[in-house]
């Protein structure tokens, strides 16, 4: 059965790394496209821009057949408003005391991870865009058993990438939803199903940060309109 399981998993998790694959593929397309009208992440004629965010984070996804609920936050720094690197952590509320396993024993499950989060923005200038990003890190895998459990504990490895729209509210404020997938390894206990906390993976979040264009970059557009109306 367990053997079963595991193909049924492996199947899975191709078939949703396949999706989140092409749709990466379309994105790192389009900002090629992009590329020749938007300013580069380093370009000697233009000036860096550099600004930042924090985030709060609502996760969505399964465990085994649960309902699963995970709620975090994440920072970054935010280059030209169309790259950033930062950090994230989520740690699962739901579900919890409510898990029974076959013999109906009640067991409590936790599972946390943070780490390295990186993303782009494809056009960032308008008021709906695409976002797409992935999250590396490390977390922790635990359960907590009645008489008849041992409490077991393991540490493991989490990729998790995603694709999503943001709505710009304001300058300093954005909405996200987005869709992914979560893969996690590293297990070791011998009972514990390798594929339970792999899930695909919905989420909402709202950024707080500078998000508009900065000063010099507005002279610049401003100076450019004048030129041109000068010409007309």
């Amino acid at each position: 059965m367990k053997a079963i399981r595991l193909d049924n998993g492996k199947k899975l998790i191709m078939k949703n790394l396949h999706f989140i694959f092409v749709a990466l593929l379309y994105i790192i397309s389009q900002t090629g496209l992009q590329a020749q009208e938007k300013e580069y992440l380093v370009d000697g004629s233009k000036k860096l821009q550099v600004s930042g965010f924090i985030s709060l984070i609502q996760e969505f996804s399964s465990y085994e057949s649960d309902f699963a609920f995970s709620s975090g936050g994440s920072f970054g720094v935010l280059f030209n408003q169309n790259f950033y690197v930062g950090a994230y952590g989520l740690g699962m509320i739901k579900p919890g005391i409510d898990l029974r396993n076959d013999n109906f024993d009640e067991f409590n499950a936790s599972f946390g991870h943070g780490g390295l989060m990186v993303g782009g923005i494809i056009n960032t200038e308008k008021a709906i865009h695409f976002d797409v990003n992935t999250k590396i890190g490390l977390g922790g895998y635990s359960y907590e058993g009645d008489l008849n459990y041992i409490d077991e504990y393991d540490a493991v490895f989490v990729v998790s990438p995603e694709v999503g729209v943001e709505l710009n509210i304001t300058k300093f404020l954005k909405v996200k939803a987005g869709v992914g997938y979560r893969y996690v390894t590293g297990f070791k206990a011998n009972h514990v199903n390798d594929n339970i906390l792999n899930s695909t993976t919905g989420s909402i979040g709202i950024l707080l940060g500078w998000f508009g264009q900065s000063k010099s970059n507005r002279m610049k557009q401003k100076e450019q309109i004048d030129a041109d109306q000068i010409r007309l």
